[in-house]
């Protein structure tokens, strides 16, 4: 993935571009779920759970999972995430 494209996506990550629900699905993807376990996870369909992938992926530039988890680790994203959710018992 081209340094650019890396730094662009991130930002999307980091300025608030995603919603709460897109932020713990990048928690789960990085965490490995597949869409039903997310959809499972998060009492929504997995119909609307591919849908948010989808968006997520769209609006950081990402072209899957992994480079997804790429950019959030970048940003620091999923080291945030995963502290706020295992101080409230449900870290992902």
């Amino acid at each position: 993935m081209d340094n650019m494209l890396l730094e662009n996506a991130a930002d999307c990550l980091q300025d608030g571009e995603l919603t709460e629900r897109q932020v713990q699905i990048v928690c789960l993807i990085a965490a490995g779920y597949s869409d039903k376990e997310i959809a499972q996870r998060l009492a929504i369909s997995e119909r609307t759970a591919k849908g948010h992938l989808r968006k997520i992926l769209e609006k950081v530039g990402a072209c899957d999972r992994f480079e997804l988890t790429l950019v959030a680790l970048h940003r620091g994203l999923l080291r945030q995430t995963l502290l706020l959710a295992s101080r409230e018992g449900s870290c992902c």
